[in-house]
């Protein structure tokens, strides 16, 4: 069995997140899943490839957050399967405030 060696930690909260891609203004949106201080998980049906640019922002009690990364991986899924797996991609922060991931905790 392989092990685990991610050392930042990780929530699993699920929070509307509005996304866009550098070269495609039409705004897309998913959810936030396994969140660390330096990247995410969006669950969603639009699969950019990785390497694209990516603004995103994430509406919290406290204000909205905004956050640039880019696309590190995508995560297609099978029809039949999408009840018991995630699709979506895996972004990469770059540009976010010190303090971006305190807010969900």
């Amino acid at each position: 069995m392989g092990t685990n060696k991610r050392i930042l930690p990780r929530l699993d909260k699920r929070i509307a997140v509005r996304f866009r891609l550098a070269d495609d203004p039409k705004e897309r949106t998913g959810y936030t899943d396994n969140i660390s201080p330096r990247g995410l998980f969006i669950r969603t049906s639009h699969l950019p490839e990785p390497g694209q640019n990516v603004g995103m922002e994430i509406d919290l009690p406290g204000g909205t957050i905004r956050v640039e990364g880019k696309v590190a991986w995508k995560h297609w899924v099978p029809i039949d399967l999408r009840q018991t797996e995630h699709m979506g991609f895996g972004v990469e922060i770059h540009h976010a405030t010190e303090e971006w991931f305190q807010q969900f905790i």
